[in-house]
């Protein structure tokens, strides 16, 4: 039975282009994706419900909405990801990244999951739904699938409506060969100007079409940059951790969870996650494999979860509407997260996990010429991917 279940984990686990799998990254991605479930699943059922919320259940949803280590922990994580090749290039001398394949990863690896979904909901939306309610005209969804609704409409997308974040992403992925010069600096240097980035610019007013900008979450971008570079100069080579740094990240974690001071949250998430890596019990709890191997998924779910939510939480209001909002959660925790924790695996088995190959084009062409041999060959060598 374990070994069955080893395979299968073995066959949902994350590829990544450099063979240096770092299983903490898909841990705390495992944190991020699970902030934001409860996050918008007590905000779609909120929103479903359309009443007052009580004192309790206002301070309830106070706290999820506030917790920073769900789509910022993400801005971080990819700032991290993102900077390592760079880093390693600039500052160890190792062989530069070609800018043009970089850009081809992104493509392939992101784009199909993402287009698939949003036809599939446009399509249903429009041949199932009041296309006349819905923002699912066309000329909307091309706007969307080339990442630019936030710029346009200056108000995220009513269908799917959380891939507005997905934007940012993009505008990051595009500047980031740009903002990797940084690290062509000294040590100091470089470091001073992203410490100095994440503890400034979140002090900065950003309104208006700014807010759906980078330039609005570039904090936590840089943030990540900043950890890459200190992980691969020192936190990598401390393979002894220390139980007393577990500790202080969780006293971050909480001081994040009741702060209710947005500007800091930057720090915060970077602080958390260098105790993290010094740390012994959380880097073995985000090691544990049912937990990275979830975090890994993480795109899928984040595509996928809302949509299911919010027709769930729009059923259970219109057949149960006097249901207290507590039970009301309850339930749908019950319901939606083995929902979509199922609905998303099978996405990611089926779809985003295959695209972390970076020959699937070619290997899609090949076997749709009939090409078996090659499809063959290609499959009996190790792949190499990207995060």
């Amino acid at each position: 039975m374990f070994s069955k279940l080893n395979k299968w984990s073995e066959r949902l686990s994350r590829r990544t282009s450099s063979g240096d799998y770092i299983a903490e990254i898909d841990g705390l991605r495992f944190l991020a994706i699970g902030s934001v479930l409860v996050f918008h699943l007590i905000f779609s059922m909120a929103s479903a419900y359309g009443r007052q919320l009580q004192s309790w259940e206002q301070g309830i949803f106070s706290v999820t909405s506030r917790n920073p280590f769900g789509v910022q922990l993400f801005f971080v994580i990819s700032g991290f990801i993102l900077a390592m090749p760079f880093i390693r290039h600039f500052v160890g001398g190792e062989k530069p990244v070609s800018i043009v394949r970089y850009y081809l990863r992104r493509l392939t690896r992101l784009e199909p999951p993402y287009v698939i979904v949003l036809v599939s909901l446009f399509a249903v939306s429009w041949f199932l739904l009041d296309s006349r309610k819905a923002d699912d005209d066309p000329v909307k969804l091309l706007v969307r699938l080339f990442y630019g609704y936030g710029l346009v409409y200056h108000h995220p997308p009513e269908i799917d409506g959380v891939t507005w974040t997905l934007e940012i992403e993009v505008q990051f992925y595009l500047l980031v060969p740009l903002l990797v010069q940084l690290f062509r600096f000294p040590a100091l240097i470089r470091r001073g100007i992203l410490a100095g980035v994440v503890l400034l610019l979140p002090w900065i007013p950003v309104k208006g079409i700014l807010y759906f900008t980078v330039l609005n979450s570039l904090a936590y971008f840089l943030g990540g940059f900043l950890l890459a570079d200190l992980y691969l100069a020192t936190l990598k080579k401390e393979t002894d951790g220390k139980v007393m740094y577990d500790w202080g990240a969780v006293a971050v974690f909480v001081l994040a969870l009741s702060l209710r001071i947005s500007n800091a949250m930057p720090l915060l998430i970077f602080l958390f996650l260098f105790l993290m890596f010094r740390g012994r019990l959380l880097r073995r709890w985000f090691s544990y494999r049912p937990v990275y191997v979830v975090g890994g998924m993480c795109y899928s779910i984040y595509l996928l979860h809302y949509p299911i939510m919010s027709m769930f939480s729009r059923w259970l209001a219109k057949t149960r509407p006097q249901l207290a909002f507590g039970p009301a959660v309850l339930l749908s925790m019950l319901v939606c997260l083995p929902v979509v924790l199922v609905f998303s695996t099978c996405f990611f088995a089926l779809i985003e996990r295959p695209c972390m190959d970076s020959r699937w084009p070619k290997k899609l062409l090949a076997w749709m010429k009939g090409d078996l041999a090659v499809d063959l060959r290609a499959e009996a060598k190790p792949p190499k991917t990207s995060p």
